[in-house]
């Protein structure tokens, strides 16, 4: 501890060590007394000023009279000693050497360069704690006139002021060096320093010398630090600024969230960046416009999903909630309007040119890009429309021109089908007409009221039926099967069975009101299908599928002439012909041991219609399946007939309606097959289905148990290759018998139950569905094109002739009335025939037809 007095007051009072060097106030009267350094130590301080001396008193206290009277007796006896005392010879003392007036010197110079590093210690605290700042050198202190030049060195030189290297190590302030004499060991070795506390130190030249490289270099670290974190400050300010270009060209761009996850970035991860603070007003407001247009889309969404009341409600309600929009929102209103109104004329009105003229006039009116490219849209939708309308009609022209007339015809209803509102359209009546003259199968396309004159019944009764079938397929275009076990028929020949009655009104994968449903069916069989060339399941009743599946492709091809199906139908007829028993008919299975004459009866049916279609499939390849019905039949034309033991009530046995089906199949298939009405098996069947009319012939009650659905299609498919007067005999009970058994309301209305007679595979009700409207369907529906009942009429030679081109023509060569430079063919087309001549030079070969 140490006492000092306050210059002031006098008054005397302790202090701590930590003290020295420092000024502290007297606890007397407040006055600032500085605390001088204990001398004696490495560590010493300078001298404090002499403090100012106490003012004057006119009354001296006691101790102070007797210390007065002390003194003076102490002064009179040194006087007198000295006049009194003799005189002796003076001794000199020995001089001081060199060396130690050097040292003397120089401890001199250092307690001098401490005094006025205290007196700096001072200044520089003062100064920091008023301004919470180091001057940035000892010329600012001048400026402000708080030291005078005489404070900036010592004896030994300059002091050097060090802040930046001092604060670098700011982590060590009672070592850090503030400030230094200017000269290496200039007292003595040693050098005087102010420390980063204001502490005035007195150090070995070693320790300032490590120190103030360590403060170098971690000034030196600082600045490089200082340095990268403004290069990543400069960089992240780069990025934001970049952002902000992008945030405005999605803005531009419309690329509105991509916009608004850019702004978002810049306001949540670059906040401390320049760009983000000057201009955070402009990015703050490009965002309240963006997320007003991000409404706007949101409700332009709803217009091109054609939501249009939606969108008009999801319009009013923007108005209201952002009011700078609302202009904006008036202008979005009437462009509906008008769009609604040019969709009206096309879709309701059904007249695309006043369409176009709408949509013209809206575009016209417009320079918003969305409202642009709706309209542009809609227009290229309708020129589209119109060309696409014209292809075809080009195609049907061409495909004519070429004599493939029902090629040519269906394209025509497949214009009427897919664009029945273009220009191409209007054309089609007037060219049918010439069209279905030569097309074989014209009648499936054709309207049935002149064919079905007096059957309007049996029309009503096809189209309840289809409608039902059609609400039954599935989404894959499948049908699935009510029934099931080993006999039962699979998915995939049900779904390609239920494709023929469709066929026959006309409705295929390009054309008709029901052409979806075809097509999805036909995608499903195609999908299905193998590299073998395989349509069907794996169950034991597999064939039946490719049979039913085989015959609707055909049967496709054969009414649209698509190119795009021939290479599937050989394909499924290579697969047919190779399950085939080489001398024979079809098995099943290979575990039986007999062939089955009804899945024989199908294939041939089906195999037949293919090559009716195509040339290139010869029935030779086939024709011996035949064999399977005479190994079937008996002597009166029965196949698999077996004797009941009561002949009375022979023909209400489940038994006799099998046979009599499998009968009815067996003949259908060979007439298909031979296209001949005269063979001795056929009469004898023919005579069998006389005496077996429907029960409805006779007067007795049809039933779901006693209808025999599969013997009636068969029967009058057969039955019409004779003509219409034999035909008629069946026609009538058979359709009262179908439309008798129809279901006419719930939820099966336009279905047929499944009969209790079933051969081969049991359908179930909705295969028997189809059969029964392919029953109905007789008049119009010859499978493979053939009608027998005027073939059979027609002179000349059955032939096939090979265009230049390989397109084929099939007829019946009237040689007589051939010529070196033509040849006349006759043609069977509906109800009539005609003669068609060909130039020879056009023909590549002509080939008898088997």
């Amino acid at each position: 501890m140490m006492e000092v007095k306050c210059g002031k007051c006098g008054k005397v009072f302790s202090t701590q060590s930590t003290d020295q060097s420092r000024t502290v106030n007297c606890p007397s009267c407040g006055e600032r007394v500085f605390v001088p350094a204990m001398l004696g130590s490495i560590e010493q301080h300078h001298l404090p000023p002499v403090p100012p001396p106490s003012p004057p008193r006119n009354v001296l206290r006691p101790a102070e009279l007797i210390l007065v009277a002390i003194i003076g007796c102490v002064v009179i006896f040194v006087v007198l000693y000295k006049f009194l005392k003799p005189k002796q010879t003076v001794v000199t003392t020995p001089t001081m050497s060199e060396e130690d007036k050097r040292i003397a010197e120089e401890k001199k110079f250092a307690e001098d360069c401490k005094k006025k590093l205290s007196r700096l210690a001072v200044i520089l605290n003062d100064y920091y704690k008023e301004k919470n700042t180091l001057p940035a050198s000892l010329d600012e202190l001048l400026k402000e006139k708080l030291i005078d030049e005489e404070l900036l060195s010592c004896s030994k030189g300059h002091f050097i002021y060090l802040p930046e290297e001092a604060s670098a190590v700011s982590s060590t302030p009672e070592e850090s060096i503030l400030v230094c004499d200017g000269v290496s060991a200039a007292h003595l070795g040693h050098r005087n320093v102010v420390t980063l506390r204001f502490e005035v130190k007195e150090l070995n030249e070693d320790v300032v010398a490590e120190r103030l490289n360590r403060q170098a270099r971690e000034l030196d670290n600082k600045k490089k630090k200082e340095a990268e974190e403004l290069a990543k400050a400069k960089q992240r300010n780069d990025d934001a600024a970049k952002k902000w270009e992008d945030a405005q060209k999605y803005s531009a761009e419309n690329n509105l969230n991509a916009a608004l996850e850019v702004i978002k970035t810049i306001l949540e991860n670059y906040a401390d960046t320049a760009v983000a603070k000057e201009k955070r007003g402009e990015i703050e407001e490009l965002a309240e416009k963006i997320r007003g247009r991000v409404r706007l889309n949101e409700v332009r969404g709803f217009v091109q999903r054609r939501n249009f009341d939606e969108a008009q409600k999801k319009y009013d309600e923007l108005a209201n909630e952002v009011k700078w929009l609302k202009d904006d929102v008036e202008k979005e209103k009437e462009n509906l309007a008008r769009f609604k109104k040019a969709l009206w004329f096309r879709t309701e009105a059904n007249n695309l040119e006043s369409a176009q003229a709408a949509l013209s006039e809206l575009i016209k009116d417009t320079k918003d890009s969305f409202w642009r490219g709706m309209v542009e849209a809609e227009l290229n939708s309708i020129r589209s429309y119109e060309e696409q309308a014209e292809a075809l009609l080009g195609a049907s022209d061409t495909a004519s021109q070429k004599g493939d007339h029902q090629r040519a015809l269906a394209l025509l209803y497949q214009l009427k089908s897919e664009f029945p509102l273009s220009k191409a359209a209007k054309k089609i009546d007037e060219l049918v007409g010439g069209i279905s003259k030569n097309a074989p199968l014209a009648e499936r396309f054709a309207e049935k009221t002149k064919i079905m004159d007096k059957d309007k019944d049996a029309v009503a009764a096809i189209g309840a039926g289809l409608t039902y079938l059609a609400t039954q397929q599935n989404e894959d275009g499948s049908w699935t099967p009510e029934v099931g076990g080993q006999t039962a028929v699979e998915k995939e020949g049900l779904t390609a069975f239920l494709i023929l009655p469709f066929i026959a009104e006309g409705n295929t994968h390009i054309t008709g009101a029901h052409r979806e449903i075809v097509k999805r069916a036909l995608g499903y069989l195609l999908r299905i299908q193998t590299q073998d060339g395989a349509i069907c399941g794996n169950t034991e009743n597999s064939l039946y599928s490719h049979a039913f599946a085989l015959l609707a492709i055909a049967e496709l091809y054969g009414t649209t002439r698509d190119a795009a199906l021939k290479d599937v139908m050989l394909k499924a007829v290579e697969y047919a012909i190779s399950k085939k028993e080489s001398a024979s008919g079809w098995r099943k299975t290979k575990d039986q041991t007999t062939e089955d004459p009804v899945l024989t009866a199908w294939m041939m049916l089906a195999l037949s219609v293919a090559a009716s279609y195509d040339s290139s499939i010869k029935p030779s390849r086939f024709a011996n399946g035949l064999q399977v019905f005479a190994a079937h039949m008996d002597k009166e034309g029965r196949i698999d007939y077996v004797e009941p033991k009561d002949k009375s009530l022979e023909r209400n046995t489940e038994e006799y309606q099998t046979m009599l089906a499998k009968t009815a199949a067996a003949a259908f298939a060979r007439v298909i097959h031979t296209q001949k009405l005269t063979d001795s098996d056929t009469t004898k069947a023919l005579g069998l289905f006389a005496e077996n009319l429907p029960d409805a012939a006779i007067g007795g009650k049809i039933s779901p148990k006693s209808s025999n659905i599969s013997c009636w299609f068969f029967a009058l498919h057969l039955y019409y290759q004779l003509g219409a007067l034999r035909f008629s005999g069946w026609w009538h009970p058979a359709k009262k018998a179908l439309l008798t058994l129809q279901i006419s309301e719930g939820k099966k209305r336009g279905a047929w139950d499944a009969s209790l007679v079933w051969i081969g595979v049991r359908g179930g009700s909705l295969f028997d569905t189809a059969l029964a409207i392919l029953a109905l369907q007789t008049k119009y529906m010859h499978f493979g094109g053939l009608n027998l009942s005027a073939i059979e009429k027609l002179p000349g030679k059955p032939v096939i002739i090979t265009l230049m081109d390989d397109t084929t023509i099939e007829g019946y060569l009237l040689e007589e009335k051939s010529t070196k430079e033509d040849v006349v063919l006759m043609q069977k087309r509906g109800e009539s025939t005609i003669e068609r001549s060909i130039k020879r030079s056009e023909i590549k070969k002509i080939e008898p037809k088997e």
